[in-house]
């Protein structure tokens, strides 16, 4: 195997490993999400059927729900900044080997504006943000039943 062929298959694999990456995206928006979903699903049950549920134990089921959909953005932020991290060091190596062997591949994807991930950020903060107030609520609601 020479050199070209060599590079021509390193080519081949960097490709799916982009692929590989945007559907690791994909996948995890789809896990966010439902997560998400299933996260609020339980804190409007509690809130709907608070007065059944003895003491506070409908606030502090709220908090740790609040928690965990609070930890669960943040690895929604992590995820994605290391997944784009990957694909940049995809891109620049497969666009330094389009310039040994000829070929315009990665260099025509890079044209197509691959840039920093803003929608996923902007909605993980803001997921984190309606957890944040959820779980300040019912912190609240504890204390107000401690103190009074």
């Amino acid at each position: 195997m020479n050199e070209t062929e060599t590079h021509k298959f390193e080519i081949h694999e960097l490709m799916d490993l982009l692929k590989q990456s945007a559907s690791m995206i994909w996948t995890g928006y789809g896990a966010f999400f439902t997560v998400n979903t299933l996260l609020a699903t339980g804190y409007g049950f509690l809130l709907g059927y608070d007065s059944a549920l003895p003491g506070q134990l409908s606030a502090t089921l709220q908090v740790a729900i609040s928690v965990v959909g609070i930890f669960i953005s943040y690895c929604a932020y992590s995820v994605i900044l290391l997944v784009r991290r990957v694909q940049v060091r995809i891109l620049q190596r497969g666009a330094e080997l389009d310039k040994v062997i000829g070929t315009q591949i990665f260099e025509m994807v890079l044209g197509q504006g691959q840039g920093y991930p803003w929608g996923t950020v902007i909605g993980s903060f803001l997921f984190a943000v309606i957890w944040t107030i959820g779980g300040a609520h019912a912190i609240l609601r504890i204390l107000d039943a401690i103190s009074g």
